[in-house]
């Protein structure tokens, strides 16, 4: 098939034609591509930091959100993003996986942000342990009686072998662990910074 110069001109022009229109038909509406509402459990909007992670663990954009709760990410390309709410540090921060930005439209996304619960106690100049009691062979034990000798201390291990005791700075905790069907054993830990979280784990064989 032969095509004339003057219909391969014309063919050409309608086809630049096309791609004029249909660019300038896009590019006239100009579009963000995620807007995030962070609030807390009550609905009161909540000043947050919140960023979005590139695929490749790239940062593709930081910012806080407003008096209402709102912030908006408008150029994160087309690629799968991650979208993080409250700081790294941050105690209870959200991430949102996988989020695919949709080419024209932007994803609206509500958030609750509870964060931690904090009624833990004060534990001011002194260090907070946890002691986990199980079998030699990992069976945690209930129940199982924990004593500091030379003091008043006494506490039995929770259903899931734990016991939680506080003792002061620069002391050492020495505990001695008895159960009923389990030879005793002993366990010490050491208060060396203010407010240390120590976990020991005490390992008890059964009485023959």
């Amino acid at each position: 098939m032969i095509v004339s110069a003057s219909l391969a001109r014309a063919c050409l022009r309608g086809f630049s034609l096309t791609i004029v229109a249909l660019t300038t038909g896009w590019g006239q509406s100009e579009y963000c591509a995620l807007r995030l509402e962070v609030k807390d459990p009550r609905g009161k909007p909540m000043r947050l930091p919140v960023s979005v992670v590139g695929p490749h663990g790239g940062n593709l954009g930081k910012t806080t959100t407003d008096s209402l709760g709102l912030a908006e990410f408008c150029d994160v390309g087309l690629q799968r993003v991650e979208v993080r709410v409250g700081d790294d540090s941050e105690c209870g921060q959200i991430r949102i996986l996988n989020v695919l930005p949709r080419f024209g439209d932007t994803i609206f996304m509500p958030v609750i942000f509870t964060g931690c619960i904090r009624h833990e106690p004060v534990y001011i100049k002194s260090c907070l342990l946890l002691l986990r009691v199980q079998s030699t062979d990992g069976k945690r034990l209930s129940g199982a009686r924990v004593i500091a000798p030379n003091t008043e201390f006494e506490r039995r291990t929770d259903s899931f072998g734990r016991v939680f005791v506080f003792f002061s700075l620069h002391t050492q905790a020495h505990l001695f662990v008895t159960h009923d069907t389990y030879k005793s054993s002993s366990v010490e830990a050491n208060c060396e910074r203010e407010s240390d979280r120590i976990e020991r784990t005490l390992l008890l064989e059964r009485v023959p």
